[in-house]
This record gives structure tokens, C-alpha cells and sequence, in this order.
């Protein structure tokens, strides 16, 4: 379920409340005291601004396990970090340092946790920016418990459209994006002409508007008491969530604002959205008069010991009815499975029941081998008897009793049957798991299970899986390995990971194949688990063939192989590390018949990767049990794809849903920020379910797998959050400080710019999202019926107008027919002078003309998920020099069900848009050095380094060298247009040579496989016109009309698949059995050769002339091909030498030869004329000797 929070409102006091700190953390006694300062002092704020109806009375932090003992620490029991509510961690890259609320609901819906990263309750600087950390809390709150956005501009939820000022529609005046119009703010944008200040004030007012880019940014609350969804915590004035109470307007609702509360909430304001809540509806929560005594919190500190390691019970329905379809088989299969699996340390016990129960094996804790088998011998009994759910519990709960701690608390029950038992709801043993806090995780096994296990589940905090007969996963081992990742103790960033779990059934001599990818963060102990139903105890009645990145198999017979064909169970273990790649699995069946098989994989995080985070999915539903008997709901599933704390955004996920009586169905999740989905880009895929087939359990299996389009999303810094940022007259920020390691961002830097996509891996990953139980559905229910209208539209907006032309574009995600799946029939777009009417009486306001549609057509909505774009005329206002106008839409389906109304936007035309001021003369006049050049203002140079060349340092060596330089000429001065014939010109003339010249493209790749195929060596996207070009040289010396301008194209070889492979078919053949043939491309870009590139265009230079002159309509020839010089500093001169780099190299080698052979023959010379010169003066020195 979406979320297991176990708050609970008794007498206006939260209880139950937890925090947990992650386990990372290093220990901190002063971290534990700002959290309890945070919530004594925001239990009093809370009082106050619920208008004395709620507080904190209770909560509980879990202290990690790493930490020092101490005497007051008790057991968590069955709480983990994954359960608490208030989470302190390692940042996400989105939010950091600032605190958020992981929201993945819509308006009014709860949050999952709020995470506070340690630095942000420790540091000093906080309560200056952000305010004291209890009102911090209860802003954060208001998103956690009552499903409220934030009414400031927010460049993370409203990534695509962030409007700081607009036209409000009642008075005309522009007026800035807050939730009360009371609040003080100043028209200011980033001084980039001025290093002596940050900001300057904007051009323009509240009549004509600002300037492009203009931000309002806030000085004070000024006559403003909310509201807290808004920011300004710091200052006490600010006490109350926004009311549409227009008797105070100083907490009043602004509905125009464009902000995502807004957007989401239909204008309401926080109040609105509260009351409707079930902490406040009907006045269930009255005005209460409380000393401070009374509501402070108390606190209790819990910390995992050795008595809350992993403990966990198997039960098992062993009754008649467990003989159908091979279910008590699975039971045995999947059980021995788990018992291979399972961490050591852990503590398993075995129980099976019918009208009566048995202890298979007491509690051991798995340290060996031995231990393993011991538990695997238990595992043979048959389907026989009556059904008593109560009675298995009961012993289960004995069974943990056998720990040495003697304590229940946080243990765990896997609870398997497919029966029915009357007395379970009251049978003793339920209430005592409860009281216990022992967790029950149960699998509904089969459409005849007990229809209340889920709730079972969801009131001991558990889990609740579902399996049909012929499932198409193998959701009984999933369901125990999930049991035993979660339960206490247990450290989940250690733990398994699954990368697949699938089921089918397999006929005589049937085969099935598959893949998955091993990821760089995984790896260790990798595990390969096969079950089946049929065949000897001595032959296994399957085989499986497992293929690595490198080629080799892994078989009968391979060392790795384990049979264990009497519980039917087929397990790999690589011991060490798995190697990283797209492996390949095969499955044979050799049983004369048909059986049921399931293929899991599992492998543990890779020790050696740097940051240690693993590729991770979470996924879960919106509801665990889906009463429908009034009025038919969607479920919403959810998977969060995260590297440590970082989203994996791109990556494809789908969820598979097993249906009662029906065939399973599988359908994309997206991250879009439409539909379910409330966030785009944040790493949680989101989407309904519709399909009902009848009452009972549905399953929901998720896969995430990533082919290379996947990214990580990773910061620098973190996004902008309600702070206040304290700006002088002139235009300074007076702190500009950080959080830990984490600036704080000031207003005006883009959130996106500052953050790192880096390329993830290919991966694979697989995950339960359990299930959830439909007790009833609506008298005369059919499946198939059509009873769900489009989805709202929350994200329409206003990409462009144009006073001109008095038009408008719109663009919105499309909804589906029923909800976020299909396609709608039709749009119904309104226009007004008046939002408040667009929200209050949408079929009141005028509809749009046909004629007034240029663009788009409102009967034929694209299917969901699209962008839809139209293009409408309106109706000039001359009078004044700035109008807008208001619009919203709804969706109908092809059953005449309509759509909400959408979100408002306002389109506004501006006659008179101010203008900044011309920037000041600088003494390099507005030079600028591309490339992280640095400008030396005293000689005005750019210092570049040598990888980028050229004055402004706005060439690429590295393009220089590979590229081509072809030098145009015509009669034009202007030379934009003809890059892109040109470099369609070149593709097409590089592909054909390479058909042509196969082998010189493709060296020792032999022949291509046929003469008529056409070979796209590269398309139009992997060539490009290097940075710094074109270059025009200027006019010809003989015809002043005639302007020369240059080129320089260079390729790069297209990622994927290895086309020279592909193409040379013969060599694909022999080798189909080798996987390693296939050639995988470098992330980092490759230079397809120089002399090939020159080689293809020297060839094409007719047809690329022709080309370019027919696709640009003028007089173009080709003056020059060649290539570029390759200098420190080059700048394209008007002549280049038509001499390609290898001429050059050989004539610099023999001119260096020449120098050489003259230097040594001087040297000779010099040696023997010394030499004479030297036999002359001795043959002297002897006559004058022989003289003396």
C-alpha cells in the first residue's frame, strides 16, 4: 500500500508519530535533540494555526542500530526506516539541502515521508533563511497529512512554467505569485551587467507589467498572517494556513495565483482542502483550550538490538484444497527457494496447518549449510483436511516465542492459504499479533482465498501478496524474499536485490527465453532460482540455460548448477562477482506434459562501486483493500526507480496486473506529470487501473528495465524552497550561505542547470507492488463497462501569445478516455474574462468557435500521454495596452463522460512589454570567451586552454582534427540556411560511399550481405557542423556579390547496434551462437576517420552542390574541400593547403632528414679542417724545436 503510516489522531494529540534516522548517519546526540526541539516547538505552532483543534502528542525515533547503546533505547518492534514519517538521510539531488514531502498523490491525498537531510536540523544558518525548524515542520506537514502543495513559484513541481507576476483579471494590475495579496514583495532581476551588485529592480509596474524574467521576490509578510504553504516561516506574523473567508483578508485565498497548489487544487484554498479532510471533516477535531503542559510531546527512542534481528515464520495451508493446480507443490517449491536465498543470521521457523496445526521446525537461526538443509528436509508433506487460519497463526506466534529475547515485537509471519475460515475474525490469535506488534505479510492463494487477509495485512502493518493458478509471476518467492528484505534488522541498502520474477506454463518440449541486465551497482551473489511442478525426484523435469556477456553457458553440469528435483527447484549461484551485462536465460521443458514455471533472479549490491548507491524499485498501490459496492475506484500503482537517493528518470516500467478470472494485463507507468502522476521527472512512474474482472484479489508485479535511455538525475546544488533571501536597496544578497555542503539558492538560478544527468547503465529490475482486494463492485457490474471519464487536466499552460496575430497557443498532456489509458473523443475549450467563473460554472462560460481553433482539432484528442498544441484566435482589445483572457477545458469520452474541469490559465498581450536598460560599456565592449575561457579585461584576450582554440576560445580541437572544411560561395551573406542541406547532403553522400566502398567503411568485414541493400552508415544526426562555424571570409576580390563562407563537417559513429555487423550478414551467421560478436559503442562519442569523411565528400562534391542549390533555391557552388589547419589558436583563413595530415607529417619527416644530413656533413668538414689545421701547427712546433 502507498503508505503504512501508523499516525493516528486521538483527541486532537497526533500519535504514533516516527521519525527514523538512516543508518548512514554517523552519531550525533545533538542531531536527536534538534529533532524533539523541532516537533516541542512545532506542536505549539501546529495548535495555533489549526486553530487550537490539533498537536504532536506522541512520537517515536528510531536511533540506528551502528549507534552507542544506551539504557532508554526500546525496541521499534515491527517499525523501520522505510515506515517512518519523518525520515532524516543522505539529500536528494532535486531538494537538497531543503526539506520536502515525497508526494506522489493528488489534492488532499497524503504524502509518504518527510525527509530532512541532517545538516538542515543542525545548522545554524536555518532558522535565518528558512525559519525555526518547527514551523519548517509544520509547513512540511500541511503536504504529509492533508495533501497540500506549495503556493510559492516552484521550479521543481512547476518545472515547465514558472510565472513570478500576472494580470489579475479582477483590477488589471499585475501582481505578484503568493497565496495572500498582503504580502510585501520587490520587482527584481539578476544584475548580469554589474559585478557590484546581485539584483537590480525591474522595469515596468502594476499597470504595464515587468520585464522579461522579472522575479517578485519577498521583503516581508507585510499585513499577511498565511500562509504557511507559502514560506515566509521566519516571521512570527505568519500563523495560518490561507482561508477563502473573504472577511479576513489578511489570510485570504488568492485563487488567480498560478501556482501548483492552485494547479492541483482546483484554486482552492488550504483551508478548503483541509476541512475536507478526515481530521477535520464534519468537525471532527472541535476548538480544544490546552495549557502548553498539555500539548507538549513525549517521546520514546528506539534503537534495533540483537533481540529485533530478522525473525521470521513460514505458515503454510496444507489443506485439501491446496491440492489444486499443484498449489501445495509451489508452496514447497517457493518455500525452498527462500530457505537457498535467505540472509544468514536470520531466524526461520516452519508451520503448516489444516483444522489443526504443526511445527515443521522450530526457530534456528541460519548460519550454515547444515542449517539450510535441516529446514529444506521439513518441506515434504501433501494437501489434506479442513482450513483453520487462526489456528496456524497461533502457532506461528509460538514459534517466535522460541528466540532467546522471548519477544514478538518486530518479528514477522508469512502467512500462505488459499481457504476460507469463519472464526478467523475473531480468533484470539489476530489480536494478539497486534497487541505483539508482529508483522503478517499473507499471499491469497488461488480466487477462492479468504477475502480479508489484506486487512489482515494492512492492521499488523504487513504486506499482502496474491497468486493466482497461472500466474505469470512468481509472486510466492517474491513475497517471502520481500519479507525478508523488510523485516527488522535488516539493513535494506545490503540486502537482495531482485532483477526478475516471471511465471508461465510450459507444454511439451516447450521453450522459453528471456534477458536481463547485470548493472554495475549489483552483482555479488548473484542467484538464479527455477521452480517447476512435475517430474521425477530423481530427474528434473526442466533445464536451464543461462548465456553471459562474454559467450559461455551455464548448464547441467557446470559447477554453479544445483538440482533439487524432489522439491523441484533449480538454483545458479555465481560465486564472487557476476559479469556486468545483458545476460541471456533458456528454459526447456522435458517433462511429457504441461507444468507451471517460475525464473527468479536476485543479486547483492557491488561492494567496489564508489558511491555504493544501488538502482533500486519501490512499488506500491493506492489502496489494499478497494471497497466498491457504491462507486467503482481506479488503483493506482506506483514505482519509485532510484539510485540511492538520486531519481532514474527515462527508464521504461510496467506493471502486469493478475485479475480473477481473467487474463493478466500489462500497461506502461510514466513519470510525466499527468494523470496520476503529479511530478514529472522525479523518478516516481505512476498510472490507474481500470480493468476490472470481478470481486477479489488483484496482483500487481512491476519490471523496470533500462536499454540505454535511462538518466540519473544528480545535483550541485539543490532546488529553491520557501526561504527568504535578504536583499539590500542596492541589490545584494546579504547571506548567500550554505547547508552542509549544499548552497542555498538564491532567486533567479535555474534548478535544472545546476543539476547532472549522468547515463545510467543498462539494468534490469523486478518488484511486487502486493495486491489489493475488491470485496464488491457496483450492482449490475459488467467487465468491460466504460465507467471511467478522461482524467483531469492539471497541466494546461500558455506557451506563447501573439498580439499580432491575436493568438494564443496551449499545450496540455492529453488524457486518456478513462482516466490515463486510451484516447478521449473530444475537447471542450471555454474562454473568459473571469477565472472565478471558469471554476465555478464552467458551462456558463463561452465555448470556443471552430473558426477560432487554427491549429488542433478539438474531435480528435491524441492518446494519453501526448502533447497536445493548439493555436486559437481571440478578439483584439484596442482600447488597452494590455488584455488577457482565461481558459479551461474538459475532456469527454465516447460514453459522454466528462473530465473535471482543467486547471485555469491566463493568456496576456502586451502592447507595452519594458524593456531592460542597455547594458553598461565595459572596457572589452561585452566580450565574451566561449568554453570556461577567462576574459583579461586590461588587454581584452580570451586565455582559453588547448582543447578549445580561436580568439573567443570557440572552436573544438578535437573537431578540428576530424573534420572536413568545405568552403561555400555564393551570392548571399547570410548562410544559416544551408547548413542543414548540407549536412543532409553529406549524410546522404557517406552512406553511399559506404555502400560502395563496404570494406573501407567497414574493414574486415568482408562482403555486404546483398548488393541492393542500402547501408545507413550514419543518419543526419550524427553529422555536424563543428562549434565556431560557419565562418564567413568575406567578399571576392573579382565580384564584390560574391561571399565565401566556411564549413567544417565532421561524423560520428551512431550508438547502437554495430551496423557493419549487421550489414556483412555472412559473419552474423557463423558466429549466431556468440553473443560477444555483438560490438557495444562507448558512451563517449567516436570520430568516424578524417580521410574517410574527406574520401565520401571529395566523391559526393557534384551531387552535394546540386543538393544544395535545389534545396536552398540559389546560386551555391563549392569553392574549396579540405582540410582544416591544425594550428594552437587556428582561425579559418580564406585559402587552406589541399594537403590532407599524412602529406604533412611525410614532409616535415624528410625536411627534418634534410636538415639532419647537412648538419652532419658541416660536422665532418669542421672535423677535418680542425684536424689539418691542427697537423699544420704540430709539424711548425717541431721545425721550431728542432731549430732550438
Amino acid at each position: 500500500m502507498i503508505s503504512q503510516s501508523s499516525i493516528v489522531l486521538e483527541n486532537g494529540g497526533y500519535t504514533d508519530i516516527v521519525v527514523a534516522i538512516d543508518e548512514s548517519l554517523k552519531e550525533n546526540d545533538a542531531l536527536v535533540q534538534a529533532i524533539q526541539r523541532m516537533f516541542i516547538d512545532g506542536s505549539g505552532y501546529l495548535y495555533q494555526a489549526t486553530r487550537k483543534r490539533v498537536y504532536f502528542k506522541s512520537i517515536t525515533i528510531i536511533i540506528p542500530s551502528t549507534w552507542s547503546t544506551k539504557a532508554e533505547y526500546r525496541s521499534p518492534g515491527r517499525l523501520t526506516f522505510d515506515d517512518a514519517d519523518v525520515r532524516i538521510a543522505p539529500p536528494n539531488s532535486l531538494w537538497a539541502p531543503n526539506p520536502y514531502t515525497h508526494q506522489v498523490q493528488g489534492c488532499g491525498k497524503p504524502g509518504s515521508y518527510i525527509h530532512f537531510i541532517e545538516e538542515f536540523l543542525t545548522s545554524s544558518e536555518t532558522k535565518d533563511t528558512f525559519g525555526p525548524l518547527g514551523r519548517v515542520l509544520i509547513h512540511e506537514w500541511g503536504h504529509l497529512r492533508w495533501g497540500l502543495f506549495n503556493e510559492y513559484p516552484d521550479p521543481v513541481g512547476d518545472q515547465k512554467d514558472i510565472v513570478h507576476y500576472y494580470q489579475s483579471m479582477e483590477d488589471e494590475k499585475w501582481k505578484p505569485v503568493a497565496c495572500n495579496q498582503g504580502i510585501y514583495t520587490r520587482a527584481l532581476i539578476k544584475d548580469e551587467s554589474n559585478d557590484a551588485s546581485d539584483y537590480r529592480g525591474c522595469e515596468g509596474n502594476e499597470d504595464d507589467g515587468y520585464e522579461e524574467g522579472c522575479m517578485a521576490i519577498t521583503s516581508g509578510p507585510g499585513l499577511s498572517t498565511g500562509s504557511i504553504m507559502y514560506g515566509l516561516l521566519k516571521f512570527d506574523q505568519i500563523q495560518h494556513f490561507c482561508d477563502n473567508d473573504k472577511s479576513d483578508p489578511d489570510n485570504l485565498h488568492n485563487r488567480e495565483a498560478p501556482n501548483k497548489h492552485n494547479r492541483l487544487c482546483n484554486s482552492r484554498s488550504a483551508w478548503e482542502v483541509m476541512r475536507e479532510h478526515e481530521d477535520f471533516k464534519d468537525n471532527i477535531s472541535p476548538p480544544l483550550d490546552l495549557s502548553d503542559a498539555d500539548i507538549l510531546p513525549s517521546f520514546t527512542l528506539a534503537q534495533a538490538r540483537i533481540r529485533d534481528e530478522c525473525r521470521i515464520v513460514i505458515v503454510i495451508d496444507t489443506s485439501g484444497s491446496m491440492d489444486t493446480s499443484d498449489r501445495i507443490l509451489k508452496a514447497i517449491s517457493a518455500s525452498t527457494a527462500f530457505i537457498d536465498l535467505v540472509n544468514e543470521e536470520t531466524w526461520v521457523g516452519i508451520v503448516t496447518f489444516t483444522s489443526s496445526t504443526s511445527i515443521r521446525h522450530g526457530l534456528i537461526q541460519v548460519s550454515s549449510q547444515a542449517d539450510r538443509s535441516a529446514l529444506r528436509d521439513t518441506l515434504s508433506f501433501s494437501a489434506d483436511g479442513g482450513t483453520c487460519i487462526g489456528c496456524g497463526l497461533e502457532s506461528g506466534l509460538q514459534v517466535l516465542g522460541e528466540h532467546p529475547s522471548g519477544i514478538l515485537s518486530g518479528a514477522d509471519i508469512l502467512l500462505m492459504t488459499d481457504g476460507e475460515d469463519a472464526g478467523f475474525a475473531t480468533h484470539p490469535a489476530r489480536q494478539t499479533a497486534i497487541e505483539e506488534g508482529v508483522r503478517i505479510n499473507t499471499v491469497a492463494i488461488g480466487d477462492d482465498a479468504y477475502g480479508k487477509l489484506n486487512t489482515v495485512s494492512l492492521e499488523t502493518g504487513g504486506l499482502g501478496f496474491s497468486y493466482r493458478d497461472n500466474d505469470g509471476r512468481a509472486e510466492l518467492i517474491t513475497a517471502l524474499t520481500q519479507t525478508a528484505e523488510t523485516c527488522s534488522g535488516t539493513d535494506t541498502s545490503k540486502g537482495r536485490v531482485q532483477l526478475s520474477s516471471v511465471g508461465f506454463t510450459l507444454g511439451t518440449r516447450g521453450v522459453t527465453s528471456g534477458h536481463f541486465y547485470i548493472d554495475p551497482s549489483i552483482g555479488s551473489g548473484t542467484q538464479f532460482i527455477v521452480t517447476y511442478t512435475h517430474g521425477s525426484d530423481i530427474i528434473p523435469g526442466v533445464i536451464l540455460t543461462l548465456t553471459q556477456p562474454n559467450g559461455k553457458t551455464i548448464s547441467p553440469g557446470s559447477f554453479e548448477y544445483n538440482e533439487d528435483a524432489q522439491r523441484k527447484v533449480i538454483s545458479v549461484f555465481i560465486n564472487g562477482r557476476a559479469e556486468i551485462g545483458k545476460w541471456f536465460y533458456e528454459i526447456t521443458n522435458t517433462f511429457p506434459g504441461t507444468h507451471s514455471v517460475t525464473f527468479s533472479v536476485y543479486s547483492r549490491p557491488n561492494n567496489e562501486v564508489q558511491d555504493g548507491s544501488v538502482i533500486s524499485v519501490k512499488s506500491y498501490i493506492s489502496d489494499s483493500v478497494l471497497n466498491q459496492s457504491e462507486d467503482i475506484k481506479a488503483l493506482v500503482t506506483y514505482a519509485e526507480v532510484m539510485k540511492g537517493s538520486s531519481p532514474v528518470i527515462n527508464a521504461t516500467v510496467r506493471a502486469t496486473v493478475e485479475r480473477p478470472g481473467g487474463v493478466a494485463v500489462t500497461y506502461d507507468l510514466l513519470d510525466n506529470g499527468a494523470g496520476a502522476d503529479v511530478t514529472a521527472n522525479d523518478g516516481v512512474y505512476t498510472r490507474s487501473f481500470l480493468n476490472y474482472t470481478g470481486e477479489g484479489f488483484y496482483g500487481i508485479g512491476i519490471t523496470a528495465e533500462n536499454d540505454g535511455s535511462a538518466l540519473i538525475l544528480k545535483g550541485k546544488t539543490g532546488s529553491q524552497a520557501p526561504a527568504f533571501i535578504n536583499i539590500t536597496e542596492d541589490g545584494q544578497v546579504v547571506s548567500d550561505g550554505s547547508i552542509g555542503n549544499y548552497t542555498i539558492r538564491l532567486p533567479g538560478d535555474q534548478v535544472f542547470d545546476s543539476l547532472v544527468f549522468e547515463k545510467a547503465a543498462p539494468f534490469t529490475r523486478s518488484s511486487s507492488a502486493g495486491s489489493t482486494n475488491v470485496p464488491s463492485l457496483p450492482q449490475g457490474f459488467t467487465p468491460g463497462q466504460d465507467l471511467f471519464p478522461p482524467n483531469r487536466v492539471q497541466d494546461l499552460r500558455v506557451k506563447l501569445t501573439s498580439l499580432n496575430e491575436s493568438s494564443v497557443v496551449l499545450t496540455w498532456t492529453a488524457p486518456g478516455d478513462d482516466l490515463d489509458t486510451g484516447t478521449a473523443m473530444s475537447y471542450d475549450i471555454r474562454i473568459s474574462h473571469s477565472p472565478a467563473l471558469l471554476l465555478a460554472n464552467f458551462s456558463n462560460a463561452t465555448q470556443l468557435e471552430f473558426n477560432q481553433i487554427l491549429e488542433g482539432n478539438v474531435s480528435s484528442p491524441k492518446p494519453f500521454g501526448s502533447l497536445e498544441e493548439y493555436v486559437i484566435t481571440v478578439p483584439d482589445v484596442t482600447a488597452v495596452t494590455t488584455f488577457s483572457y482565461a481558459f479551461a477545458l474538459q475532456a469527454s469520452d465516447d460514453a459522454g463522460l466528462t473530465s473535471p474541469v482543467s486547471n485555469v490559465v491566463k493568456a496576456t498581450f502586451r502592447r507595452v512589454i519594458p524593456t531592460s536598460p542597455p547594458p553598461k560599456p565595459g572596457p572589452c565592449d561585452s566580450m565574451v570567451c566561449y568554453n570556461g575561457g577567462t576574459l583579461d579585461e586590461r588587454r581584452c584576450l580570451c586565455s582559453c586552454s588547448d582543447e578549445f582554440p580561436g580568439e573567443y576560445c570557440e572552436y573544438v580541437k578535437s573537431q578540428l582534427k576530424n573534420g572536413v572544411q568545405v568552403d561555400l560561395r555564393g551570392n548571399q551573406d547570410e548562410w544559416q540556411d544551408s547548413a542543414e542541406p548540407l549536412l543532409a547532403s553529406v549524410t546522404e553522400q557517406l552512406n553511399l560511399f559506404c555502400t560502395n566502398n563496404f570494406d573501407t567503411c567497414c574493414p574486415g568485414r568482408g562482403q555486404i550481405l546483398s548488393k541492393s541493400l542500402r547501408i545507413q552508415f550514419v543518419t543526419v544526426d550524427d553529422v555536424k557542423i563543428a562549434d565556431g562555424y560557419p565562418v564567413i571570409e568575406g567578399k571576392e576580390e573579382d565580384d564584390d556579390q560574391l561571399y565565401t563562407c566556411s564549413f567544417i563537417v565532421y561524423a560520428l559513429k551512431p550508438a547502437g547496434p554495430d551496423v557493419c555487423s549487421d550489414a556483412s550478414g555472412p559473419l552474423s551467421r557463423w558466429r549466431r551462437g556468440d553473443h560477444s560478436n555483438v560490438q557495444r559503442r562507448s558512451a563517449e562519442p567516436i570520430y568516424i576517420s578524417q580521410d574517410l569523411l574527406l574520401d565520401a565528400i571529395l566523391n559526393g562534391r557534384a551531387a552535394i552542390a546540386s543538393y544544395l542549390i535545389n534545396a536552398t533555391s540559389k546560386a551555391i557552388s563549392i569553392a574549396n574541400i579540405t582540410l582544416p589547419i591544425e594550428e594552437e589558436n587556428a582561425v579559418p583563413t580564406d585559402s587552406k593547403p589541399e594537403v590532407s595530415n599524412r602529406s604533412m607529417i611525410v614532409i616535415t619527416i624528410v625536411c627534418i632528414l634534410i636538415i639532419g644530413i647537412i648538419i652532419c656533413l658541416l660536422g665532418v668538414a669542421y672535423y677535418y679542417k680542425r684536424c689539418r689545421k691542427n697537423a699544420s701547427y704540430q709539424a711548425a712546433r717541431k721545425d721550431d724545436q728542432d731549430d732550438v
